[in-house]
């Protein structure tokens, strides 16, 4: 892997928006949970339940920092549809941290995002190096 470096506001703005996140997480449990898997490559992962509106669709916004802390690659959504009958689902790729979902209006569904976590590691003249 190639690192690509990235400059120290870049990264300043990022620990920052986790921090926020963070202490929002803590005061809402509206917002997604953040952990991680223990894997060859670092992981994060989300998940949570919703409900298709009357047209079919969901539009999950992921943390703020989803774009800034994970890889564009190395992405996994799983859907489950609740209930004896199996709704039909299915969902775009995730884009500027919103994961859509269609399928049947009104189903309500589970849904796990995981993530290859980027390495951030401060450097003393580069600013930061970026590794995916």
């Amino acid at each position: 892997m190639n690192p690509t470096h990235i400059t120290r506001p870049a990264v300043d703005e990022f620990l920052d928006l986790f921090q926020m996140t963070q202490q929002s997480h803590i005061a809402s449990t509206r917002n997604p949970l953040n952990f991680f898997t223990t894997r060859p490559d670092p992981v994060v992962e989300y998940w949570g339940i919703a409900t298709l509106d009357h047209t079919g669709t969901a539009v999950i916004s992921l943390p703020g920092y989803f774009e800034a802390q994970t890889a564009p690659g190395g992405r996994s959504v799983l859907l489950t549809s609740e209930g004896s009958v199996g709704a039909q689902l299915s969902y775009e790729p995730i884009i500027d941290g919103r994961l859509t979902v269609h399928g049947t209006a009104g189903a309500t569904f589970s849904w796990l995002v995981k993530a290859v976590r980027i390495r951030i590691v401060l450097g003393v003249d580069s600013g930061a190096e970026r590794v995916a």
